[in-house]
């Protein structure tokens, strides 16, 4: 496979396509990944979002949550098709669900990502820094020490 990467005949987003078309869950990326609960999540973001879900939970707020192997297929600009994993689904107490992802900061391809997945009818919820912080004051939870 490193040769064929080498010589430009496969590149490393068409093996992530492959993967997910295939069932397998994500892995590698630049961010670390960590354990929680039985749970594999990437970075201490999705990490802090766990235990702020967890709590949600707890206090009623929220039925359930998991943390998702949903991908939806978008197109873009360079007109080749990619997959989009979301990070969390939601379940409320009225048996609706909404999608949950987490960043550390936008980049290009993630408002096309985004409207893909709204454009299906899907609730779609992105949270940064400042959201995880502001629950996390709200609900009294430290964040992690890693």
């Amino acid at each position: 496979i490193r040769r064929k990467i080498a010589n430009g005949e496969l590149n490393l987003s068409e093996i992530r396509s492959k993967r997910f078309l295939n069932g397998k869950p994500p892995s590698g990326g630049k961010t670390k990944w960590f354990e929680y609960k039985d749970i594999k999540v990437q970075g201490t973001f999705e990490l802090r979002t766990c235990k702020i879900l967890d709590e949600l939970q707890k206090l009623g707020e929220i039925k359930n949550w998991e943390y998702t192997n949903d991908r939806f297929k978008y197109v873009r600009k360079n007109e080749r098709e990619h997959f989009y994993l979301i990070d969390f689904k939601v379940f409320n107490h009225d048996g609706s669900f909404y999608y949950l992802e987490i960043k550390g900061y936008q980049r290009e391809n993630d408002e096309l990502k985004w409207r893909t997945v709204r454009d299906l009818g899907y609730q779609l919820d992105v949270w940064f820094l400042d959201d995880i912080q502001t629950y996390e004051k709200d609900l009294n939870i430290n964040g992690p020490i890693v």
